[in-house]
């Protein structure tokens, strides 16, 4: 894939994973591609303990499309711990995402396909969500 040469995440071919192949308990490692090179997880990150006294973050990096085609972008899934892991505080969950025509300077697809996809991207994140809050309980 060339997007791989590119953002010089690997120059050899990178690991196929399927939905029902993937850890429950972990993140593939970088490079990994799904969805037959659709997507690919460019970076990762996990806290393991505070970065200051009172926030740590996590996130994660999926690169999407090909920059031979009309569309290509990135999805950043990012978590932060307001306060201490041992304290009571909050956790807010961000969603980002950049999209773009790579081959012309406009954008790959009318303003409504983004709002549908916008929603459909938080959708599939909040169901995320709720398995997580489901199997804490």
């Amino acid at each position: 894939m060339l997007m791989n040469q590119i953002l010089g995440v690997s120059p050899e071919p990178c690991k196929e994973e399927f939905p029902r192949q993937l850890s429950q308990m972990g993140l593939p490692p970088k490079s990994t591609v799904f969805l037959r090179g659709n997507f690919m997880l460019l970076d990762q990150h996990v806290s393991r303990g505070p970065q200051s006294p009172t926030e740590e973050s996590s996130h994660v990096d999926v690169a999407f499309g090909d920059d031979r085609k009309r569309f290509a972008g990135f999805h950043r899934f990012e978590i932060v711990r307001d306060g201490k892991p041992e304290s009571s505080s909050g956790v807010t969950f961000w969603y980002s995402c950049i999209a773009c025509n790579p081959s012309v300077d406009r954008y790959p697809f009318p303003a409504w396909v983004f709002t549908l996809h916008k929603f459909y991207a938080i959708s599939l994140f909040r169901d995320g969500i709720a398995e997580i809050l489901k199997e804490e309980t």
